[in-house]
């Protein structure tokens, strides 16, 4: 299956044909982009939609120097799971706030 993927309005979208099959909700400032939300379509749940979505903004992430701030739950679960993609997550001082 071939898949689009399309960064409008503070969201990343993925596409196959014309059908929107997830999407991350984001929130871009500060080269941070904070993950608030990661949504599949429930039709197309358990095929790795959401997988291929973060993998995506990983990219978007990497090709613009930017870190990743994941606020979602999803978010923080996926790159627990997948830690060779913690080289961009945010690096917070515990003291600061």
């Amino acid at each position: 299956m071939k898949y689009n993927f399309l960064k409008q309005n503070g969201k990343l979208y993925i596409k196959n044909e014309n059908i929107v099959l997830g999407y991350i909700e984001f929130f871009d400032k500060n080269n941070i982009i904070s993950i608030n939300k990661v949504v599949v379509e429930e039709s197309f749940r358990g095929q790795g939609i959401a997988n291929k979505l973060m993998e995506q903004i990983v990219n978007i992430a990497d090709e613009k120097n930017k870190k990743i701030n994941p606020v979602c739950s999803f978010a923080v679960s996926w790159f627990e799971k997948n830690k060779n993609f913690s080289h961009v997550l945010v690096k917070f001082n515990k003291f600061s706030r």
